[in-house]
């Protein structure tokens, strides 16, 4: 199955002296089966139990842009889900798009590719507040069956 993913969840038990050494060993089974050159994403899991957070500290450094976590408490969790996110659908951006109430198209390719934060109708107009993965904006021209306008939203 990891030879077929787009990306690979790498789950280490950090309260353990030697993640180092199980950081390794999984390299070598990812080689071994031609994965090793997959995106990873590291969790580096039971942060609760860490009695020295210099050894935090140091795990952290040796796996730059690892999410800790606690599966257990649950710390950390809803950041792992984020980065799992941006690392399979790219950055996103937040937009307003105002669209023209009859444009169907456009209005169901919104919300079948888009996170709608806000909407409202204004003038005929549904005004809608969205995140949306960047590399999809490129898209909407070609969906929309009437002009349209996107503005960046904070």
């Amino acid at each position: 199955e990891a030879v077929h993913a787009d990306l690979l969840l790498h789950v280490v038990d950090v309260s353990t002296e030697h993640v180092q050494a199980d950081l390794e060993a999984v390299g070598r089974v990812l080689a071994e089966i031609g994965c090793h050159e997959k995106p990873q994403l590291i969790a580096l899991n039971k942060v609760d139990r860490v009695q020295d957070p210099a050894h935090l500290d140091l795990v952290q450094r040796m796996c730059p842009g690892a999410v800790a976590v606690s599966a257990r408490t649950g710390a950390g969790l809803d950041r792992l889900a984020e980065t799992v996110v941006e690392r399979l659908v790219g950055p996103e951006s937040q937009v307003e798009v105002r669209a023209a109430a009859g444009d169907g198209r456009l209005l169901a390719w919104i919300d079948r590719h888009a996170t709608v934060l806000r909407r409202r109708f204004e003038d005929g107009d549904v005004v809608q507040t969205i995140r949306v993965p960047e590399r999809l904006l490129a898209e909407m021209p070609r969906v929309a069956e009437r002009a349209y306008a996107v503005t960046p939203s904070v």
